[in-house]
């Protein structure tokens, strides 16, 4: 199971598939806490948004962009990206775009 959903490297392919689930997930999330009604339901669905947005995060950068820009052969520097306003978008591009050097 680990191996599932934390693999090694992953192909281009199925790195936007991945990412696009993920994305699909987080989009979901927002529209149940924008859909929320007032009072007790919309804080359990805020911080539910807000959990869903953390582990996104976390696993586009442990279960997605590792294996793939190990796959690439890619400096893992470039993770640095998430870091910056937009960097995730672009880090998306780059591991999008380029590749396999397996």
């Amino acid at each position: 199971m680990a191996n599932a959903l934390f693999p090694s490297t992953l192909s281009r392919k199925h790195y936007v598939i991945r990412w696009l689930v993920m994305f699909a997930v987080v989009l979901a999330s927002m529209m149940f806490f924008v859909a929320a009604p007032m009072g007790a339901a919309a804080q359990i669905a805020g911080l539910l948004f807000g959990l869903v947005v953390l582990f996104a995060f976390l696993y586009n950068i442990f279960g997605l962009s590792i294996p793939r820009l190990k796959n690439a052969q890619i400096s893992l520097l470039a993770l640095l990206l998430v870091f910056i306003p937009f960097g995730v978008l672009i880090l998306f591009g780059v591991c999008a775009i380029a590749r396999e050097k397996a």
